[in-house]
Order: structure tokens, then sequence, then C-alpha cells
């Protein structure tokens, strides 16, 4: 017995306190150690509150291994294995047996192998393999009952309760001389007596953590819920051929374990779906916190017998499952918990070992009685599962607060122990020793000066140490003592490591300066400037040697990472550190040159303007010195330039005129000369300078840009070099239409490689030229890439010679070649904007595998092409590159097509490995340039066809499918006529392919399909046709179609992916070709789209498939499915998930369209109540689908619907026209319902309009009571003002203004109805006309509104006499000014009813009212000029409040009169009315009005000429333009306000709705003004005045301010609604613009009286200024010169608030943007970022200026994480000292968790503070 040397002590000795321990928990852990108790003579106690073996010790499945673990659990569970046989032989445990365990993988493909490791009754679809025969099985139930009654039979007792706490005496453990408590006593409840206890052993599994807060210690752990089977009658797999089977995962989630039991039966696990219980669920009152609860998932048992019976038919057939469930307890970190509680003294936690329970028990009880008795475990080490390890100082918690405080001191013993253990001569023990050192220093301990010497010393001395094992651990404990030790001790530690690094053991010098390392990186920044200044000296002194290499170089890395934390600390050594760094460049020895040029690289960013520029003279001088020399001299100080200029990047610029053309004078000619003799070293140094080139384009931006002709032209010319190499003229491509025969082409490839095999005259070995060229193409990568306004250049220059580079010889460089070009794409569809959309085209980059450009090697830009979406604006700006690129199209099919014939002459195969990467390239390319091009490669089509169908039969798996993603794009961006010659090949190359093995093959080729399908036979779009298709031939391909998609939509086992592609796919070829499918298969297809309706994983595709086919216009008739699919669809609108809700709606809007006729009165009944449930403002798009679902219902079966309309729709339609959230498509549906409901039900009661009307009016006189839920049927309209006058309730809040006028649009909506009687008008009018007269605001405002909108629909000059004039009382002064407002809408609506009538009465008075007028009033009139402030500071205050009251009484009308005029002009032009003939009438007014003083008014006239000016352009800025020169003929202050008026009005001209564009922004007036030439000169004129404006800092005016401020935001709005409007003026105008008033400051001071006040009013420029770069950036971002902009936006970093929040918004997009430009200028940004964030907020502060400085720092913390995500910028040694600094204030961490998550998409929306 493996105990026997536990049971031969005496008894005597043995029960010496351990006269009564108890044990909780009955499982295999308890019964093991309550067993080896026993063993050695005592007699303890198990709790149970169940049964023996209730939970995870009964449900197991019992499977040992021996070999199958690792580290410190290996030996623990080695010994276990042993222990259960003999164990097995000494209990008579019937159930343990060896067993061989296999490996089985099933599949749909699976079970044709033969192995003579397969059993037989493994007969299904499954392989089998030997796994392990060192294993072995137990029954874990019959185990643990019978080691419990062994354990009883030796004097043990089991008592049944449940324990619920421990009973501690702390006064014993005083008195045994230790401060932390005794458990005398478990408590079972608190009317059970406590059972007395010596010692207590918890054994509760997964319930431990319950136990820990018994004792105060967390037990981070949890429970894993997993259910499992067991099979009766498997004999023949139990007995006779007995096999554990380990299973891969498959389709059903399983990964099962099939344990075969001597019984009888087969047990199986790993059923999937397991859940980690943890906290409250276990608690008591939890749903898992008892055995009994934790019962099997039924859904797990189907999935499991659903594997198995593929696997092995034969034994699951009619078998009926035994399910059980249970949990696994499992720690945080994977290791079993099994030792001494710390918080108490005679406690222990036994628990765990997850699915190793059963085998680990024995040895684990073992050693844990072990550990109880004798206090050590002997039989095995479990120091390393100790619970103490998941203990710190912070868990400290109630009465237990002194005994841990004590634990934590004992800690100081403890490391006596380990610093004598770290001596040991067994090397095991001493890397132990150091182990736990590590965790003990990780503590919350306290170190006196001796005990950190000693701990230092012991550490440094393990540097030393033989062991490889040992020296590793003593650096990590060196990397927690500099966190911890005093600044001494890191002190002697730097001197001694410096001292080994420069006088030690040579074998042991990279072990000590690792050392050194780390105390570098982890030191802290108190003790970092003395530490660095003391080892510089020193290591200084290990480059200035010359005797040992190896210290040479240790000291100059050790110096590079001091420089690069503590650089700027060590400004006296700086002089001394450049003079040997240079030195060391000229060192004979390679390795020692490029630690030399990493060493300079990282003492240029630290060091001052003077010595960064005597470093680089100093540098230059030498480059230009070594001229004569060989290339090896000037290489390595070349190198070090380009370093110092990825570090120092600006700051390198003003040597950029030496720089160039010198290094220019070393690549020499491109040239090839036959003299010239050509080696590996000046190839190495002309690779070296184009490395620098592209450092210095990318990091000095602007100081590069007048290099840049000559750097390309360089780089172009070396592109091409290939000195050892000729190249035959390309010979002119097919001709369009024509294909080679087969035979004759193979012939020619031939031929072509044995010419380049006789031209190559060298070779590959020793040829590197091709190293010249890749760095050459990097560079021209880079300059792309970073130069978007270079691009027509780019184009003219590089395009060509790029295309006719395809043809390179060496592999990486072609790859480079096409990766090169495809930046020149990239960057031409990033000038058309971030939008979708585009020339007709939805064509994308990406989709399939391979979506990007990879090359072996290939780095930066020129490594990945990732292309966005294309739109409208960038096409204007992007024009000439997109036509420069259309230009090229042929050429570039040509040379694609050349490469993806070609072979590998040293491959037999027809592609490969070498050429695989070079044709997924070239495809990937193809696929960008048909995006970039929307479409626009029809002539080369058969080509490129010729191409993917070559690819396509090639063996590579990834080049298939790379090809399907080439013609997946062609697809969808070229119309079907020029697609239709094709479709044969294309039809059998895409059936084929949905035909493969690989699944990601079959479901892109599934995707082509859908689209395939819909070229076959396209739909006509609205209002067109679709000509040339021939339908029988899209016939005959239905049947390949059908037989391509059907198998994969009727399997159940394939990959999800697949599923969903076909499921759609399919419902393309019924929508568009149900038809001609054969007799039976239409059935067929709708009977298994029903199935995957039902199932939750295939259910949105069925939906988006339905949907298709409901829609198509063959009217497919689906009612075989119908009523099932319907009342479906009516159960999902219950579900949760929107998504699913969304996709329902859509669905159903598209089914009872088509298929109305098919359904029934029930079917429709419950479609109306469960859409009206989702009718509500929580989502206004559902509710919006729900209306619209609900209105096509009543058109489809208007007499079934009236009594659930009543009941269930309009209540909820009342409830949501109550909500001020109602707008939009959600507002429009609801008035399309009441439509509907008038038409159908005009005459029903309670939907008859009167009743309608009354409950809308409801609302609004009873708000917030009603709110929609009121009754309305049967209810009467109000006829009297009393009646309202009570039902109003005077002090209960009146509705929200949008709530009215939501009300008052649906009331007009009913009245104004065809179908309402004359009558019921009569009467709505007139009530109307009455509550005008009432005292009450709310029926007024209702009323003025609802005649608005109803005067808006119907002209109401012969049913209301003197309308007009009844509307204009409300304009009187005295009342609420939403009711002024009011009045003015709905004058200007019904005058839009009937212009003609009511609209010269509008014109004539507001001539009436002379220019001069104000316009105030209560804020409705708009602000005093500050010439009127300033009249009012010197006049007596109340006759200046006498006249501000007599300027709003005058002037107050005209405002009004102008708001209503706005609304004629905006009704005409939202309903499509004609107002021509009126235009000539309103024009005049309103200009008389542009030079008004007041700017509310000149602001109304602006809006109204904009609207205007969409109605008749031409006309409108004609009158503008001739207005603008009349008022500068007068000057002065009118003609301030006229340019003003004219500037506003042109940004409203591009802001209101258009009727040209449907209702988009600017419509014809944005049309006009791009494309005519005097709307032209009027823009330019407007932007040249602007920017011509002086304004003098001490003498610059409000009105020449507002001029450019109103200019700033017409250059805002046209960049946001209409970029092509501002393309002419941009860079000679809007831009120089935007830049002048970045700088604005006009600083004056205003005296108010006891303290003056100082005005800027340059900010509303500067705010403006930066707005407007804002919108450029995503509108426009190539037209701004992102370098000369980052100074401005420095100054922005540190200005005002409000300035700082849109400069920081800013910032975030020019990093994504151009990253080199802000790279370059990163460290001016990053000062005012860092100040912004460690701003204090004062004390006095109140609570808006608290978050209104919050919100800046997490604005300012968004654009540090924007930056830190610029390649590059982490590397900066400033950014990362800044970005140390934010992330050691906790609070600042968290806001910067915050919004990296944010930035991620995974993260809250908010950053709390």
């Amino acid at each position: 017995m493996m105990a026997s040397s536990s049971t031969s002590a005496s008894a005597s000795s043995m029960t010496a306190g351990n006269d009564n321990i108890v044990i909780v928990g009955g499982g295999i852990m308890g019964a093991c150690t309550l067993y080896y108790l026993t063993q050695m003579g005592l007699k303890p106690t198990l709790i149970e509150r169940a049964e023996i073996a209730a939970a995870a010790s009964g449900k197991s499945g019992g499977f040992l291994a021996r070999s199958w673990h690792s580290g410190s659990t290996a030996k623990l569970y080695g010994l276990s294995f042993d222990m259960h046989a003999q164990l097995a032989q000494e209990l008579g445990i019937e159930s343990y047996r060896k067993i061989i365990t296999l490996q089985v993988q099933g599949g749909p493909h699976a079970g044709r192998k033969k192995s003579a490791m397969k059993p037989s009754w493994l007969d299904g679809r499954a392989d089998s393999a030997f796994m392990d025969d060192d294993t072995a099985q137990v029954t874990p139930r019959e185990f643990t009952q019978k080691i419990v009654a062994a354990a009883v039979a030796k004097g043990a007792k089991v008592v049944k309760g449940t324990a619920v706490g421990m009973v501690f005496d702390k006064k014993e453990g005083e008195e045994r001389g230790n401060e932390l408590p005794v458990v005398t006593g478990v408590r079972l409840g608190e009317k059970e007596t406590p059972v007395p206890c010596s010692k207590v052993v918890v054994a509760t599994g997964p319930w431990a953590p319950v136990a820990g807060e018994w004792f105060g210690i967390p037990v981070p752990m949890e429970g894993i819920y997993s259910t499992s089977i067991t099979l009766p009658n498997c004999e023949a797999a139990s007995i006779q051929e007995p096999y554990a089977l380990f299973c891969d995962e498959d389709a059903n989630g399983c990964h099962i374990e099939v344990y075969p039991r001597p019984d009888g039966k087969i047990y199986m696990c790993g059923l999937g779906g397991s859940d980690y219980v943890s906290g409250t669920r276990l608690a008591p009152g939890g749903d898992c916190d008892r055995p009994e609860r934790i019962v099997p998932k039924p859904h797990r048992v189907v999935a499991a017998m659903k594997s198995f019976s593929d696997m092995s038919p034969s034994m699951a057939k009619g078998k009926e499952p035994e399910a059980a469930a249970c949990m696994r307890p499992c720690s945080h970190d994977g290791l079993p918990i099994l030792g001494r509680i710390p918080t108490a003294r005679n406690a222990y936690l036994a628990t765990a070992l997850n699915q190793w329970g059963i085998l680990g028990a024995p040895a684990a009880g073992l050693c844990m009685a072990e550990l109880v008795v004798e206090g050590m475990a002997k039989s095995a080490n479990i120091d390393a599962f100790s619970p103490a390890r998941f203990f710190t100082s912070k868990t400290r918690r109630g009465k237990n607060m002194k005994g841990l405080e004590r634990a934590i001191i004992m800690s100081l013993a403890s490391l006596n122990v380990l610093l004598e253990k770290a001596t040991d001569p067994d090397k095991d023990a001493r890397f132990m020793a150091t182990n736990d050192l590590c965790t003990e220093l990780s503590k919350d301990i306290k170190l006196d000066a001796n005990m950190e010497r000693r701990i230092c010393q012991a550490v440094l001395k393990q540097l030393d140490d033989a062991s490889n094992d040992v020296q590793s651990i003593a650096v990590k404990c060196l990397g927690i003592l500099f966190k911890r030790v005093h600044e001494a001790q890191v002190t002697e530690i730097s001197d001694k490591l410096c001292t080994l690094i420069l006088e030690g053991k040579p074998e042991l010098r990279d072990i000590y300066s690792i050392g050194l390392k780390t105390l570098i990186s982890d030191i802290p920044d108190s003790m970092g400037k003395v530490v660095a200044n003391r080892l510089s000296s020193r290591l200084l002194g290990g480059v200035h040697q010359e005797e040992t290499l190896e210290i040479k170089l240790e000291s100059l890395d050790n110096l590079t990472d001091i420089l690069k934390r503590f650089g700027r600390d060590m400004e006296a050594a700086h002089g001394s550190m450049i003079t040997i760094g240079l030195q060391q460049l000229h060192h004979p020895k390679t390795p020692v040159r490029k630690r030399a040029n990493a060493f300079l690289a990282a003492l240029a960013v630290v060091i001052s303007d003077p010595l960064l520029n005597q470093l680089m003279d100093e540098l230059l001088r030498e480059i230009a010195a070594a001229e004569t020399k060989g290339p090896r001299e000037v290489q390595t100080l070349i190198q070090t330039v380009g370093a110092v200029s990825r570090t120092v990047g600006h700051r390198l610029g003003k040597h950029l005129p030496t720089i160039v053309p010198l290094f220019l004078r070393f690549l020499g000619d491109p040239t090839p000369k036959e003299d010239e003799d050509e080696d590996d070293e000046k190839n190495e140094l002309r690779e070296t300078i184009f490395a620098a080139f592209e450092s210095v384009v990318l990091r000095c931006p602007r100081e590069v840009t007048s290099h840049l002709p000559l750097i390309v032209s360089v780089a172009l010319g070396f592109m091409k070099w290939d000195p050892n190499y000729t190249y035959e003229e390309e010979e002119g491509g097919v001709e369009e239409g024509m294909e080679m025969d087969e035979e004759k082409e193979v012939e020619e490839e031939e031929e072509e490689e044995e010419e380049e095999e006789e031209d190559y005259g060298g070779s590959d070995d020793d040829d590197t030229s091709w190293k010249v060229r890749r760095a050459a193409l990097k560079v021209l990568g880079a300059i792309i890439l970073s130069r978007p306004e270079m691009l027509k250049i780019l184009y003219e220059q590089c395009a060509d010679e790029l295309i006719g580079r395809f043809k390179e010889r060496e592999e990486n460089v072609r790859l480079d070649v096409i990766g090169c070009f495809a930046c020149l794409l990239k960057a031409t569809l990033a000038l058309e904007g971030n939008t979708g959309g585009g020339k007709g085209g939805k064509g994308r980059v990406g989709g399939g595998g391979g979506g990007g450009l990879k090359g072996e090697g290939s780095g930066g830009a020129l490594a990945m092409l990732v292309v966005d979406g294309a739109g409208e604006r960038g096409e204007m700006e992007g024009g000439m590159a997109h036509a420069l690129l259309a230009a090229r199209v042929e050429a570039i099919v040509r040379a694609a097509d050349k490469q993806l014939k070609k072979s590998d002459p040293t491959s037999s195969s027809s592609s490969s490995s070498s050429m695989i990467k070079t044709k997924s390239a070239v495809l990937a390319m193809l696929r960008a340039l048909t995006t970039v091009l929307h479409g626009g490669l029809e002539t080369s089509l058969r080509t490129i066809i010729n191409d993917i169908k070559r690819c396509l039969a090639d063996k590579a798996q990834g080049l298939k499918l790379d090809a399907l993603s080439l013609l997946h794009t062609v697809l969808e961006t070229h119309p079907p006529r020029a697609l239709h010659p094709y479709l044969p090949e294309i039809v059998l190359l895409v059936t084929a392919s949905a035909d493969d093995e690989w699944y990601k093959l079959i479901a892109q080729a599934l995707q082509v399909l859908g689209v395939l399908i819909a070229i076959l036979r396209p739909f006509p779009q609205e209002g067109g046709k679709v000509e040339g298709v021939d339908l029988d031939l899209a016939a005959s391909y239905v049947p390949a179609l059908h037989e391509a998609i059907f198998p994969r939509l009727d399997a159940h086992d394939i990959d999800q992916e697949i599923k969903e592609g076909a499921i759609l796919a399919m419902g393309k070829l019924v929508s568009h070709l149900g038809d001609r499918l054969a007799e039976g298969q239409l059935e067929q297809i709708l009977t298994l789209l029903m199935e995957k309706l039902q199932n939750e994983i295939t259910r949105t595709p069925t939906l988006k498939a339905l949907a298709a086919i409901a829609v198509s216009p063959l009217r497919i008739d689906l009612s075989p499915i119908l009523e099932g699919a319907v009342e479906e669809l009516a159960l999902f609108l219950r579900q949760q998930s929107r998504p699913l809700k969304l996709a329902t709606l859509e669905t159903l809007i598209a089914l009872v369209k088509s298929n109305a006729s098919s359904m029934t009165t029930p079917l429709f009944e419950l479609i109306l109540t469960e859409a009206a449930s989702l009718i509500s403002d929580a989502d206004l798009h559902l509710s919006h689908l729900a209306l619209l679902l609900t209105v096509h219902v009543l058109q489809a079966s208007p007499q079934c619907a009236g009594l659930i309309v009543q009941q269930h729709s309009l209540p909820k339609v009342l409830h949501l026209a109550a909500s001020p959230l109602l707008q939009g498509y959600a507002l429009r549906s609801l008035l399309s319902l009441l439509d509907e409901l008038v038409s159908v039900h005009a005459q029903a009661k309670g939907l008859d309009p009167p009743s309608l009307i009354a409950s809308f009016e409801n609302i609004a006189l009873h708000y917030p009571s009603s709110h929609g839920h009121g009754s309305h049927a049967g209810h009467q309209p109000t006829n009297s003002i009393s009646s309202i006058s009570s039902s109003s309730g005077i002090g209960t809040p009146a509705a929200p203004k949008q709530v009215i006028h939501n009300l008052a649009n649906c009331m007009a909506r009913i009245a104004a109805h065809p179908f309402t009687p004359p009558s019921d008008l009569s009467s709505f009018t007139a009530r109307l006309v009455t509550n005008l007269q009432s005292p009450l605001d709310v029926p007024r405002h209702l009323a003025l509104l609802a005649l608005g909108e109803l005067g808006a629909q119907r002209d109401l000059s012969s049913s209301v006499a003197n309308v007009q004039s009844i509307i204009l009382e409300s304009f009187e002064v005295g009342g609420n000014e939403e009711i002024k407002t009011a009045a003015a809408y709905a004058l200007g609506h019904v005058t839009a009813g009937n212009p003609s009538v009511y609209l010269p009465s509008v014109l004539e008075r507001l001539a009436m009212h002379p220019v001069s007028e104000g316009a105030g009033g209560g804020g409705v009139g708009g602000k005093k000029t500050k010439a009127s402030a300033a009249t009012g500071a010197k006049a007596d205050k109340a006759a200046v409040a006498e006249e501000t009251g007599k300027e709003a009484e005058e002037g107050q009308p005209k405002y009004l009169l102008l708001l209503s005029l706005k609304e004629v002009i905006l009704t005409h032009t939202t309903r499509e009315k004609d107002f021509t003939a009126h235009v000539s009438e309103v024009l005049p007014c309103l200009l008389q009005h542009t030079t008004c003083p007041e700017e509310g008014v000149r602001n109304m006239v602006a809006e109204c000429l904009g609207a205007l000016a969409n109605l008749d352009p031409k006309t409108v800025f004609a009158a503008l333009g001739e207005h603008a020169k009349e008022g500068g003929k007068e000057g002065g202050e009118a003609d301030q306000h006229t340019r003003w008026t004219i500037v506003t009005a042109l940004k409203f001209s591009l802001t209101s709705l258009g009727r040209a564009t449907g209702g988009s922004t600017g419509g014809r007036a944005a049309a006009y003004l791009a494309s005519d030439e005097e709307g032209k000169a009027l823009l330019e004129e407007t932007m040249r005045h602007a920017l011509s404006i002086q304004v003098d800092e001490k003498t610059g005016t409000t009105k020449d301010l507002d001029v450019v401020r109103a200019t700033l935001l017409l250059v805002n709005a046209a960049a946001h609604h209409q970029p092509r409007v501002l393309l002419p003026f941009l860079q000679s105008h809007a831009v120089p613009l935007l830049f002048k008033s970045l700088e604005l400051k006009l600083l004056r001071k205003v005296n108010l009286g006891p303290f003056t006040h100082t005005v800027d009013d340059g900010l509303p420029l500067r705010k403006a200024a930066f707005a407007c770069v804002d919108t450029l950036l995503d509108s426009l971002p190539s037209v701004l010169e992102m370098t000369s902009f980052m100074p401005y936006l420095a100054k922005g970093l540190e200005d005002k608030d409000d300035v700082q929040l849109v400069a920081h918004q800013i910032l975030v997009k020019v990093a994504r943007t151009s990253p080199a430009s802000l790279l370059a200028s990163l460290e001016t940004l990053l000062v005012p970022l860092e100040a912004v964030v460690n701003k204090q907020v004062k004390d006095m502060s109140v609570g808006t200026e608290v978050e209104r400085a919050q919100d800046l720092t997490r604005s300012a913390v968004r654009a540090m994480v924007a930056v830190s995500k610029v390649d590059g910028a982490t590397s900066h040694p400033k950014f990362i000292q800044m970005q140390e600094r934010v992330m050691s204030k906790s609070q600042l961490k968290n806001v910067w968790a915050t919004a990296v998550e944010e930035r991620s998409g995974t993260g809250a929306r908010g950053m709390g503070l």
C-alpha cells in the first residue's frame, strides 16, 4: 500500500491533536481523505448533505490516464494512477480495468478507411486510430462508496447534514501563541448542534467558494456544468471490444468521449454546451446550490445521440439514453487547490481537480491526510496547489483582520527559509526556492534594509548559477525586486550588474546583460536619473575599450535601452555619446556598426537641435568624404541617417537639401553599363539608400516635397534595374474575341521560358540586384500612399512603368510590383471618399479568401491591399486619376493575363507554389481594379474569364477561392448585357466549384451563383426594362443550377457558411427562375425552406430568401407553406432579437403584398395582433415596419381587420402619436395607416373620421394623462370653448411642441382625406376656428398647426372665410412665442394651398415693415447687434428696456411673415408644386430685407432665398449677384449685411431639400453652382471677398468677422452636402481662407465696472475653421496639405475648450488618413494633449464645469488612443513616456481602457471618470 510509510507510525503519536478531524463533503476527494486518515489509525467524521457521491463523484466518466499530464501535476496524477490499481485489488472494485484508448474522427467522408484498431461496433461514419494503452477506467460511484465503506469499517463516521459555517475560537489561538483563529466546530444550521472538531478539511467540490466565505478568503473557481448520458445493453462494446474513444468536435457541437463499462453500458460525456457557474448561483438559494438542482440539458442529449448514431448506428439504434448532469470544480489557474487555509490555524481545503478528479483523488487524499496529521505532504509535493496563492492583503475582511495581518508578517519568516534553500546543492530546489521567492515578494509585505540586501545578494549570486533555469528565474526575480527595494539597493544592483558585464565571466555575460536590461525596463521613474547617469559613464567605457568585442556589444545594447527611457536625464553625457557613437560606425565588425547605428538613432531623439545638427553635419561630412572609398565604408553611415530620420522625423528636414543630392550620387545611374562591375556591396549600398529615402518620405513629408520628383525618377529607374537579365520587348496583346489555340499557347510559353534562361547571364545565388529593385518599389509605394495630392502625376509617371514590370522574373520583387500598383488603386479609391455607392456599381474588394495582396517578405504598405467602398464625392475629385486608370485597363489586363498563364519552369505542375503567390496577388489586383472602375472591363472580359477558368482548374485551393472572388466582383459590377456572351462558361465553372470538397470554396461559389442567377434573368428597375435577355437560354441553365444548390440545401451536417449560402442562392433561383423549375422541384424547395425557417441557426437567411421570392415579379405560388410560414414568422415577432424582428417584418410585408389572395382571415388577424405589439417609440424603425405591415394587411383584407385594429393597433398608434420621439419614416407610416383606416372604415363606429380626430385631439388636451391610452371609440369631438377649458386642466403640463405638431398632422390628414364626408370636414374647420379664440394655449396651438396642415392639403379659400386674418390675429404681441411660430407656420401652409389668393397679401404686409425695423421679441427675431449692445451700455437701463420692448412689438411681425414665406416656399419644394410664377413677386421683397440690421431677420431672409434657389436657381442666383454688386457700390454697414445674407443664402441653398435629387440636400441649386459659369462666379466672388477682408487684430470689427464666419459655414456646408461645388475653389480660395482663420485671435477688453473681461472675437472663426477641416477630412481628405496643417492643429489642441474638442476629432481622423504627417509632428502634439488629461478641476467648479472637463479629458484620451494605433507611434520615446504617465493614474487608465473598447466596437458608449 502506498500509505505504508504513514501507517507505520504509532497510533499514539498520530492521534495527538488529531482526535476529532472533520471532513466536509462526501465526494471522492473527501472520501479518499477520510480513508487515508483511517489508515493512519484515526477515526475522522465526514459530513455530507445528500448522499455519498451525490454529484460529480457519482456521475462522471471515471477515465484514468497515467501520462497525460505535465508540470506540477504530473507526479501527483502518475502516483494516483498506480494507487487506483492497488485500491481496486484491496477494496474489490469490480469496475476497474485497463483499457485501450482510440482517437476517432467523424464526418460525412469518414468511415471509409480500414484500421486494425477500429472496433466492429464503430460501424458508421467514423475513422479511428491508436491513442494510448496506458489508460484505465473505473465507475466513480462504486469507487467512492466502497472507499467510504472501508473507512467506516475502520471507525470513521458519516454524518448527514448541511454545513453552513465554522465555529471559531480566537482565544485558543492566542493561548497557543498564534493570533490566527482556530476552528472548533462545524455549524450545521441554526437549530442543530455544531459538530466539534480539532481540524477541518473542506472538500465541497464546486461549492468551495461558498466555504471560502466562512474563512474570509477568495476561492477563484467555478463549476463546469456538463451533461452526460448512459446507454444500456451495449455488451458488444463494453465487454467484447472495450475501447475508450475520444472523438473530434462535430457539426452538432459535440466532442464526445465514449467509455464502455464492464456492466454492459456505455457512458458518454463531452456533449458540448457546458456552462461555467460561479457566484450567487452556487450560494444558498441559487439555481445550482445543490446537486439535485444540476439537471441534464435535453438538447445536448439529442445532439450527442445524433453524433453517436452517425458513428455507431448499431449501438445507438433502439437505445433510450439515461441522462445525468454534474459540475466539475475548476480553479481559475487550472490547478488543484490542496493545502492549508491561510486565515485559520487548523483548516484545510481540497478541491478543483477538474476533469481529473476521479484519477487524482487517491493521491490527493493521501497527501491531504499527511498534511493534516504530520504538517507536510510526503508522498507528493503539493505546495504549488496551496490556497494561499490566491490570498493577498486586499482580501482582509471582518473579524479576521488581525489574523490576516499576522499571516502576512509570517511571510517574512518564510523568506529566511527560502534564502537558505536558494543555496541548496539540488538545482531543482534552488529553482523552486527562487520561484517561491518571486511569489513572496509579490505579496504586500514590508522588507527592512537588511532583508533587502540579503535578497538582492542572493538573487545576484544566482545569475552565476550553473543551471539555465535558475538563471532565468533569477532575472524574473530581479524585475520584481526593482519595484520593491529602496534606491540604494537598486543602485547597488545596477553597479554589480554593470561590473559583471564589464569584468565578469564571459560565458555568463549574456545573463548579466539580460538582468541589466530588466533593471532598465522595470526601474521606477523616480530612480531612473540617478541609475542612468551612474551606468552611462561605465558603459561608455565598455564601448570605448577594444579588448573584448562582447563587452562592447552588450554596452551599446544597454546604453540604447537607457537612452530610450531616461535619455533626457543624461544631458551632460550627450556630447561624449555622439563622439563615441560616430567612432563605432567605423568599427571593422558589422555587429558593432549595427548597434552603433541603433544607439545614435535613440540618442538623436533626446539631444537638442544644435547637437542634432552637429551629429548630422558630421555624418554627412563623412559620407561625402567616403565617396572615393568602397561601398562598405559609406553604407553604415547612410543606414544611420535613415535610422535617425525614422526617430526624429521633421527635425531632419533642414538637412534634406544636402542629403538627397548626396545620396543620389552614391546611387549612380540605373542604366547598366557594359564595363561596369556590379557587386553585392554596391547593391547593399543602394538598398540602404532607398531604405533611407523611404524613411525620409514618411517622416519628413513637408520638407521632402521639393525633392520628390527626383526620388520618384530614380526609384522608377532602379525598379527596372536588372543588369544580369535582358527582357524581351512586349508583343501586342491578343485581339478581343480571339483565343489562342491551347497547344500553340503552351508552345509559346515553353519558348519564352527557354529564352528567359538564355537571356539570363548569371546565377540567382550571385545576383542581389533584386534587393535594390524591391527597395526602390517600397519608396514608390510610400510616396503613393502618403501623397494623394500627387496622384495624377504619379499615374502619368509610374502607372505604365509598373504595368510593364509585371514581367519581373524574381518572385518577391514581382509581388512588390503588383503591390505597388495596388497602392495606386487604393489611393484612387480613397479619393472617391469612404461612402458606399459609386457609378452604378456596388463592387467591393474583399470577400472570399485572399482578399489582399501579400508578398513574401514584403512590408509596410505593399504587404496588404485593403480597399473601402467608393462614393460620389471623391468621384469628382479623383475623376482625373480615374480616367488615367481607365485608359490603361487593356494594358493592365494583358500584363496580368501573362502572369496568370505562367507556370514555374522548374515544375511540371500547372502552377507551382512559387507562382501561386503571384497569381493570387494578380487576382486581388484585378478585383481592386474592377472595384475602382465600378466595372469598366467590358473590352477585356474575354481575357479575364479565360484567366479565371485557368485558375479554377489549378490544384491550389486558395487560388481557386481568389478566382471565384474576382468573378464575384466582376459579376456584381458589370451590366448583364456585357456578361451574357460568357454565361455558358461561367455557369459551368461556378457549378463545378460548388461541388468541391473545401467548404470555403463551396460557400464562395454559392455566393457567386446568387449573383449569376440575377444576371441570367435580371429584373427591370422601377420604370425601366431589360433588353437582350434570352429566357430560353436562362431556362436551359436551371437544371445545372438546381443540381449545384439543392444538395447543399438538403444537407444537414455541413458548415454554417455553406448552409446560409445555399439558402440565399436557392432564394435567388426561385425568385428569378422559379417558373422554369421542373415539376415538383418548387414544392421540394419550399418544404426545405420551411424546415430551415424552423431552425434557429438558419432562420435569418431563410427569411431573406423568402422575402426575395415573395417580391419576385414571377408571382411564385407560396401557398404550400404560406400558412405555416406566416404562423412561424408571427412567433418570431415575439423574440428578443431586433435583427430577427426587422427581417421578419420585411418578409411579412413582402408575403402580404404578393400572396394576400392565398391568406385566410385568421392569418391576417394573427399578423395584425403580433405587429401591433411592436408599435412603440422604443424603436421607431420597428414601429415604421409594423405600421407599414398593418397598412398592407388592411389593403389586402379590408373586411376582416376592423375589430382587431380597434382592439390592438389603434391604442398603440395613439400611444405612439403622443411620443415626442415620433418623426421620419415612422410618422409617415402612421399617416399612411390613417389614410387606409379612413378609406376602409369611414363609416365604422370608432374608426370614422370624427372619432379618429377626437382621439388624437383628446391626447393633446389631456396630456400626459391620456398619452394614447384613453378611450377612443365613440369619443365625440369637443364643440365649445367651455368644454375645452374644463377638460384642459390648468396647471397640468402641456404636451411637447413636437407632440402637438404630430397630432395636428394626424388630425389634418384624416380631415383632408377624400373619403371624409364634407360635413365632417366643415365641422372640423369650424371647430378649429373656434379653438383659435380659446384662452388656453394648447387648443390654440393645436388648432393653428392643424389648420396649417389642412391648408397645405386643401384650398381653404372657399370653406373658411377670412382664414388669413384669423391666423394673423395670433401674431399679436403678448402671447406665447410657440403660438406665434405656429401661426406663422399655419399662415405659410394655408398660403401654399392657394398662393394666387393668399401670397399677395403676405408680401404686401411684409412690404409695410421698413428695413430698419428690429426683429427682437423673446428670441424669435434673433439676437441684437454688438452696436446696439454698446449703445445700451451707455444709456439708462430703464430706457434701454423700454426701447427694446418697443422694437420687439414693432419688428416681430416681419420675422413671422418671413417665417410664413419660408414655409410657402418649402411646401412647394417638398410637395413638388410649381412656384415659378411667383418667384418674380417674392424675390424683390426678400432682397429688400437683406440689409436689415437684425441678424435674426437676415437669417430668415437667407433661408427663404436658399429655399427659393432650389426652385429657380438661375433667377435667384443672378439676382443675388447683381444685388451684391449694388451693395458693394454703396459700401458701409449695409454692404456688410448684404454680403452676410448672400453668403448665408448660398449655404441654405446647399442644405435645403431639393426637388431634383428626390429629396436630397442641395438639388437644383447645387447643380447650378457646380456647372453654370454664373453660379461659379457668384461662389468664387463670395469666397474671394471673405479672403480679401483684412482684419487688424486691434481694429477688426464684428461685421467683417461675421462675413468671414458666414463664409466658413458655407464652406463647411458645401463640403458636407455638395463637395463638388467647392472643387474649383478649394485650393485657390477655401483652403487659404481656412488657414487664415485658424490662427486668428482678436482680443479686446470689456469694462464691466469693478473688473475687466477679455473677449476673443476670433474664437468663433477658429472654431468654424476647425469644423471645416473636420468635415473636409471626411469628404475631401486629399485637398488639405496635412504637413502644412499640423502646426495649426497643434495650436488648436491648446486653444479654448470648444476648439480643443474639434481638434481632438481631427487628430483621430488624421491618424487614419495621414499617419505619416502625424508622426512627423508627433512631439508638438503630445504636449497639449497631455496637458488636457492632467488638467485639474477647480474645487469651486459647479457640476456642468466638472462634466465639461471630464468630456474634454475623454476626448483627449480618445485622440491618444487613435495616435497609439499608428505604426511607429508606440515606438516614439515621448509617446511611450506620455502613455506610461497616463496609465500610472488609475482614473485615466480606466478612461484609456474604455476608449480602446469603444474604438474596437466592444465597449460601452461612455467613459466614466
